[in-house]
């Protein structure tokens, strides 16, 4: 019920990118579902956004007893945690790199990352293409994302450190570690642990 109150749901089953009925959504889930109970759900795959509604959480949680071999992945926390990063980084560190001048090579290629990254989590959430399948798309959502992590800490931190010096460093450290903290209060407060469901 949680979710009818979100104005960004779906208002209809969309497949593949073209709206369709929910009758015309049952009548192809059916026959697959019944595929599916040979194998216990062992290609079932189930892609949602972390779930806050405690009836939908309930209801997965039944199909999954049903199909024990099925996956249900939840995309969103990873790309909170993306988003949290980027805010980090933008709001505490990048302002004190940028007026030292002395990364915008670095800060180019972040820019051309984190674009990269944009497209990948949109074409996700849009399904576009819909002959990719999501569960590669979202593997390189998660490669991607260790390379942007690895090139920050391999070549932006040590970099923060010339520019910077330690000192101003950590207490930049403290300020991003109070970014991180206040998101993930406000997540909480949002999707409590015992809604959050099996983790993606």
């Amino acid at each position: 019920m949680l979710d009818l109150y979100n104005p960004d749901r779906s208002q209809t089953p969309l497949y593949p990118g073209e709206i369709r009925t929910w009758g015309d959504f049952l009548t192809d889930l059916r026959p697959q579902l019944t595929k599916q109970r040979d194998n216990k759900g062992a290609s079932l795959r189930i892609l949602t956004d972390t779930v806050t509604s405690p009836t939908l959480g309930d209801q997965l949680k039944k199909l999954l007893v049903d199909f024990p071999q099925a996956k249900w992945h939840q995309y969103e926390k990873l790309t909170r945690e993306i988003r949290t990063h980027k805010q980090m980084l933008r709001q505490c560190l990048y302002p004190e790199l940028e007026a030292a001048g002395d990364i915008d090579a670095y800060l180019a290629v972040d820019s051309r990352n984190q674009k990269e990254i944009d497209d990948l989590i949109a074409s996700i959430e849009e399904n576009q293409p819909p002959e990719q399948g999501w569960t590669h798309r979202l593997a390189d959502l998660r490669d991607l994302w260790q390379t942007h992590v690895e090139q920050s800490e391999n070549r932006l931190f040590p970099e923060a450190v010339r520019v910077l010096g330690p000192a101003r460093l950590q207490q930049l450290e403290f300020d991003m570690d109070a970014v991180r903290t206040h998101q993930s209060d406000f997540d909480s407060a949002i999707y409590p642990a015992s809604r959050l469901g099996p983790k993606a």
